[in-house]
């Protein structure tokens, strides 16, 4: 029995090590001196002792097997952890698992986020619990009073461990939602360790689910009390100024804002944004706010004027909900819209929340010819994708809103183009190097497309809306692109990089720019202020038409921080913009609590789906 005993001591001692390892170098989770290396050594010990104790508790033969295959499990849980955070910088949760449906697509690039040996050593405990099983095959069984206190023993480890740390944390916390944000995530998941994270995760997943249920009129009453000062009517000159027009939009694939009018090797980047940009109205300081949902979360954002959920994608998890979206707003003055993308029509779960959202028609991969000659990467080539999308366009009738959403500048950035100037980028990171090159071949596939419009007659009678839809370099890249770019990726240049283009064409019309602070969620109510839909007393969004002289200039990112024309707000530290230095003269006090009010009002809405307590016709459209 003594025997018995030391082996769980040692193999929780295993779970141990490898919890606190992983934490310390595959996570980036700051450390700020000795209480924080104190957090995440309790944190990843009151983990190991509940898995433990469980495994001890309910194993009644085979003890050690027991013990192996929980590490088996445990390490792919903990492997899968590392690989999704290098991708999406964000730890997976419940709801993530249930969008099985992305998995066949997404894992060409989570695969090429597999780091070998080191992802290898994660499962070095299960090697050597595994060699002992085999060595010594010991079948001895723990039972009555002697299981018991060993038992007992984890579970005393566990919740001192946890109290300790919880306690430690609790004013850190002090006001979460259940819909944390993402620094909360990581501070749950040092305090407490990746296993007891993904256990508060389980439950928060249950309890968000049921909020749909006990929710009233009552609370929507609350919710629109709340948005009355978000909701003015603000009034320009650009009011209707595109009434009738066409609407043309391009959701730019992983576009980041700092490659425009910028040079690399003694090249422009993007050639024909730049020109774009000097004959249109450019929104050069306006960040993307997605999350899990990458892409769908960008297409939502520009639709609802919500905020995504920083627990899952809108997309997959709320696709029943009702919402005020563009799409609708637009059938009620008489638009036909439309959706080209080249890729299966369930990834995202388009083809249901298409559906929710209004869209009239929607050309997937079905409606292209798609061969290995045309493909690359992701699917099919932008060039291809926009010339036989034209034989669709012709059968829309007038007047229509269209998106186009490019592929070919996706992660991982697979392509041959312009391989004499990428070669010369100043990095050996592949990832970096060919970023700039399937950039370059989107700006000029876009170029294309505004030729084939002109061709096609819908040039001089459409609007053109072009954004970024989130970032396309993750931070485990920023050392390599910090040396391209010629200076250090520093936490403020971070929020910098989440900046992406926002460019509004109206042909005839006299460009301006505007250098103001702005988020995607501002884009919705913009269209809508061009093309003369006003606002009533039910309309519930986030955003300001960005042509308005008198406008926030405020945005909110999605983990929490936020931006001004003055400040940026990241990970409790406020930075002046023009010092790119912190600052401690309280200049982001007075935004900190709009911040996270802003996010929390907004979850509130899509879990509880309040919006289908408006009357029909205001749940549906403006």
């Amino acid at each position: 029995m003594k025997r018995e005993r030391n082996y769980i001591y040692l193999y929780t001692a295993l779970f141990w090590i490898k919890l606190y390892i992983v934490q310390r170098l595959f996570f980036d989770i700051p450390v700020h001196g000795w209480l924080d290396e104190a957090a995440i050594l309790i944190g990843t010990l009151s983990s190991a002792a509940l898995l433990s104790a469980i495994i001890t508790l309910l194993s009644r033969k085979r003890m050690h097997l027991w013990f192996l295959i929980a590490s088996a499990a445990g390490s792919a849980i903990v492997v899968s952890n590392v690989i999704y955070y290098r991708f999406f910088h964000r730890f997976m949760t419940v709801a993530i698992l249930t969008q099985t449906g992305n998995a066949s697509t997404l894992k060409h690039s989570l695969f090429t986020q597999i780091s070998f040996p080191a992802d290898l050593l994660i499962f070095l405990d299960t090697i050597i619990i595994g060699y002992i099983f085999w060595k010594k095959h010991p079948k001895l069984q723990l039972s009555g009073i002697p299981k018991l206190k060993k038992v007992v023993v984890l579970f005393v480890v566990f919740f001192v461990c946890i109290s300790i740390n919880l306690a430690a944390a609790q004013d850190e916390n002090k006001g979460d939602t259940a819909s944390s944000n993402q620094k909360n995530k990581a501070e749950l998941v040092k305090n407490a360790g990746i296993y007891n994270y993904h256990i508060y995760d389980l439950g928060s997943f249950i309890h968000l689910k049921t909020l749909k249920w006990f929710a009233d009129p009552e609370d929507l009453e609350k919710v629109e009390e709340q948005m009355d000062e978000w909701n003015p009517n603000v009034v320009s000159d650009y009011f209707g100024i595109a009434e009738g027009k066409n609407v043309i939009f391009i959701s730019m694939e992983s576009l980041q804002g700092f490659v425009l009018e910028k040079e690399i090797a003694g090249q422009e980047v993007t050639p024909f944004l730049n020109d774009l940009i000097k004959d249109s109205w450019y929104f050069s300081d306006l960040y993307h706010q997605t999350a899990h949902g990458k892409t769908s979360d960008s297409e939502f954002i520009v639709e609802t004027s919500l905020y995504p959920l920083d627990t899952s994608s809108v997309f997959f998890n709320y696709s029943n909900n009702t919402y005020q979206t563009l799409s609708r707003a637009l059938k009620e003055i008489g638009y036909t819209s439309a959706v080209f993308h080249a890729n299966d029509a369930t990834f995202w779960n388009r083809d249901k929340m298409y559906e929710t959202i209004g869209y009239d028609r929607f050309y997937d991969i079905e409606s292209f010819e798609v061969t290995e000659e045309n493909s690359v990467g992701w699917g099919l080539q932008d060039r291809d994708f926009f010339e036989q999308s034209m034989q669709y366009v012709r059968e829309l009738p007038e007047p229509f809103a269209a998106k186009w959403i490019t592929l070919t500048n996706h992660h991982p950035f697979e392509s041959e183009f312009y391989r004499d100037w990428v070669s010369q980028i100043p990095t050996d990171n592949e990832v970096v190097r060919d970023y700039f090159g399937t950039v370059r071949y989107m700006d000029q596939s876009i170029e294309h497309f505004f030729e084939l419009m002109k061709e096609e007659g819908l040039y001089e009678d459409s609007i053109f809306v072009l954004y970024g839809d989130h970032y396309g370099i993750a931070p485990t890249h920023y050392k390599d692109l910090g040396e391209v770019l010629g200076e250090p990726i520093t936490e403020f240049e971070d929020v910098m990089l989440q900046r992406v283009p926002f460019i509004i064409h109206v042909p005839g019309e006299e460009p301006f720019r505007d250098d103001r602070a702005a988020g995607q969620i501002d884009i919705k109510p913009t269209v809508e202020h061009l093309l003369g839909i006003e606002h009533t007393a039910d309309t519930i969004e986030f955003g300001y038409p960005l042509v308005a002289q008198e406008r926030p200039a405020f945005a909110v990112l999605r983990d929490g921080t936020f931006i001004t024309d003055e400040s940026v707000y990241t990970n409790e530290t406020c930075y002046s913009r023009e010092t790119k230095k912190v600052d401690g003269t309280g200049a982001c006090d007075q935004y900190i609590d709009m911040a996270q009010f802003h996010l929390n009002l907004s979850d509130e809405i899509i879990y509880g789906d309040l919006l289908r307590f408006l009357e029909p016709e205001a749940a549906s459209s403006n």
